[in-house]
Order: structure tokens, then C-alpha cells, then sequence
């Protein structure tokens, strides 16, 4: 898995494998929690997390950080996929704590908070989704608007991830133009016990933890607003960009435990006095997920090499084509583990049913498949786009 990974990473990787071995081994049945007050505490994990310098690998030295590293978040992305680790990495860090860092520079409160999120003193969740927004990201009515020094922010959220354990919330809401331009949205940071804010808490599918949240009149200061005013858009794509790439080395390895989970079932389950991995015809189909497994990780690997050098459409079009590899294989592989496995398959008594969940909300977080293949196409030359296309539906 690490053969990309210079010697540092290789170090990082190789020290937080042990670690979760040790300290979060595979989950042994498919039930999660279900009180959403047990999963708003901060785990132990976050500080070993932190104290690896997991949360300084999206910030630059410049910043306060270890390096902006994109491909040390992919390897601690998949092995956080294999081991089923339900934090909130992609929201706080890959998201929330580049963009803080990408707005220090013109913002003290991004700087001060920025720090305190290094320093493993707070968590950030950002509130983009609204209920028309799909996944056309810019599609924003949330509207913050001028009074006297300050701001008034009214609007509604939606999919807010981990917003229960956030200190602060990073708030995408419109400042100006029409509720589908890219130009007119910024950024606030926002303190979730201001007056005014309502949320709904509650637990999803894979038992993270998610809130729907109506702003109504709230009052911000000046110093609330992060970066230039109506310039988030860019920033904001970039960052989704990356944590895209962070999801698919996720489901690269929540694949991997499936496969691993399906092998060894195929090996100890007894049919007609042999394993039924003795079987030919199973063989093929698990070697047909294997396939489907390695080049979504070979596909995943590309995007978060390609974002580690540069942000361009062909950084933009690797990201999507990982994406929409990865929720089409992930849905392929899923099927055949739980035919595989049988009835059993159906049920919470094995911790397959946690992975075939998460992977779910994988597919489902920042773009599906189909959303991935029309920014693929779009992105890519029309003399490389149809005949990428056309390989990629004959999988």
C-alpha cells in the first residue's frame, strides 16, 4: 500500500497501522449506537490523532503545520476505511483546516482557530448542503448580509457532519448574486451557541453523526467573515476537490476489509464436505472484486498524487473518475460479499453490514456516481472524454 509514500509518510503510515491494530481493532458485530449524546464526545483516538500530527497533514509549515500532504491523507484515509473509523477527519481536517489555512493569512479568527484545531483544542464542522442543493455546490440561498459592522446570517443547513462536536462551525452562505452563481459566496466561522441558531441531531446510516441547522437573524461581528468577501467558491471547489480524494482512499479501504471479511468466510464456510472457496465459480467472483478493488486504488492514488502537485481540471477530472469508480465498485463489491456470505449476510451479527454502510454514505457524500461522471466528461478534452467514458460504463 505504501510503496508511493516517501520514507516520512512510510514512518507515519507504518506507526498509526500499529496503533489502530492495537487500539481499534475490526468491529465485531454490524450494531451501531444509537444515542446521539454517546456519539458527540470527543473519542480518545482524536488526541492520538493528534499527537501523530494527523491534524496538521492538510497545513503547511507557513501555517503551523506539518506539510500540505495530500498523499500522507490518502494512507491515513484507507487504513482509517479498513479499521472503520468514525471521526471527524474529512470535515475538520481535510476540509476545515485547509481552508482555515488558506484564509489565516487575511483573517485572525481563521488564524487563532486554525491553531487551536492543530493544537487539538477544537473541532470545526462545515455547513454547506442546503435541502435544493443536491450536489450542484454552489446552489446556495443561506444569505448573510451587512448590518452596520457586523453580519446577519439567515438560512438553512443541511448534512451537517459531526456539527456536535464542533466548537465552531464553518458557514458557506451567499453575500451577493443570484442562489446558483459561483461568484457572491464567503465564509464565516460561527460559534453554534450564538442566539438565533436551531439544530436537529441525529445518527446516520454509518453512526456518524449529522444535524440539520436554521440560522434566523444571527447576529455575527465583522471578524466572523474568513477570507475575501463573495470569493469562497474557488476555495471552497478545492477543498471538496481534496476531500473527495480522502473518500475514495476511504473506500479503498473499507473494500479491502470487505474482500479480506469475504476470503475468509469463503474459506471457513463448509458446503458439500469442502469450503465453498474451494469452488471455482467463487474463486472467479472473488477474484472479480479484487480486480474492482485494485483499480479503484490504483484510480485513487492517481487524484491525491495529481492534487499533491498542482489544482488544476485534470487534478479536478482524476478526482471525479476515482469517485465515480469507487461508488460503482463499491456497490459491486458490496452485492457480491453479502451473496457470498448468505443469509448471514443480511444480518447486524457480522461487522460486514457496518462496511457495506459506510461505504454507502461514501457514495452518496459530495457527488454519487453518475454526478462524478458528468464532471468527469466535463473536465476532460471531448476527444478523451467519450472513449474514457466508454471504457469506464463497460466495467
Amino acid at each position: 500500500m505504501s510503496d508511493y509514500l516517501n520514507e516520512d509518510q512510510r514512518q507515519l503510515v507504518d506507526a498509526l497501522a500499529r496503533y489502530l491494530e492495537r487500539e481499534h481493532p475490526l468491529p465485531e458485530s454490524g450494531i451501531w449506537p444509537e444515542d446521539v449524546a454517546h456519539r458527540a464526545e470527543a473519542s480518545a483516538h482524536w488526541s492520538a490523532f493528534v499527537n501523530f500530527g494527523l491534524t496538521a497533514l492538510t497545513v503547511d509549515e507557513n501555517h503551523g503545520g506539518i506539510a500540505d500532504d495530500p498523499l500522507a491523507v490518502h494512507a491515513a484515509m484507507e487504513l482509517f476505511g479498513r479499521h472503520l473509523v468514525t471521526e471527524p477527519f474529512v470535515a475538520s481536517i481535510v476540509q476545515g483546516t485547509w481552508l482555515l489555512a488558506a484564509t489565516s493569512d487575511t483573517s485572525i479568527k481563521a488564524d487563532a482557530l486554525l491553531r487551536r484545531v492543530l493544537a487539538g483544542e477544537a473541532r470545526i464542522a462545515l455547513a454547506h448542503a442546503e435541502p435544493q442543493t443536491d450536489y450542484t455546490l454552489h446552489h446556495i440561498e443561506s444569505r448573510a448580509e451587512r448590518i452596520g459592522d457586523g453580519w446577519m446570517l439567515s438560512g438553512h443547513k443541511v448534512d451537517v457532519a459531526y456539527a456536535v462536536q464542533a466548537e465552531r462551525w464553518l458557514v458557506l452562505a451567499r453575500t451577493s448574486g443570484a442562489r446558483l452563481s459561483q461568484h457572491g459566496l464567503s465564509l464565516f466561522v460561527v460559534d453554534p451557541g450564538t442566539p438565533g441558531i436551531r439544530h436537529r441531531d441525529y445518527v446516520n446510516l454509518d453512526g456518524s453523526t449529522g444535524s440539520e441547522i436554521w440560522f434566523e437573524q444571527v447576529q455575527l461581528p465583522s471578524t466572523s467573515l474568513i477570507g475575501e468577501v463573495h470569493q469562497a467558491w474557488l476555495l471552497f471547489r478545492q477543498a471538496c476537490a481534496r476531500a473527495n480524494a480522502a473518500l475514495c482512499a476511504e473506500a479503498v479501504g473499507a473494500m479491502l476489509a470487505v474482500l479480506d471479511t469475504t476470503v475468509a468466510y469463503a474459506k471457513e464456510r463448509k458446503q458439500f464436505g469442502a469450503s465453498i472457496g474451494s469452488f471455482q465459480a467463487i474463486q472467479h467472483r472473488l477474484v472479480d472484486m479484487y480486480m474492482q478493488l485494485e483499480k479503484c486504488r490504483s484510480l485513487a492514488q492517481r487524484a491525491s498524487g495529481l492534487l499533491a502537485q498542482k489544482y488544476d481540471v485534470e487534478a479536478l477530472a482524476a478526482v471525479s473518475a476515482a469517485k465515480a469508480l469507487c461508488c460503482q465498485s463499491a456497490r459491486n463489491l458490496c452485492q457480491s460479499a453479502i451473496q457470498l456470505h448468505g443469509g448471514i449476510g443480511m444480518t447486524d451479527e457480522l461487522a460486514l453490514g457496518k462496511f457495506v454502510k459506510r461505504l454507502m454514505v461514501i457514495s452518496h457524500t459530495l457527488g454519487d456516481e453518475l454526478h462524478h461522471v458528468q464532471q468527469f466528461a466535463k473536465f476532460t478534452p471531448p476527444t478523451q472524454a467519450a472513449p474514457a467514458a466508454t471504457a469506464f460504463l463497460s466495467h
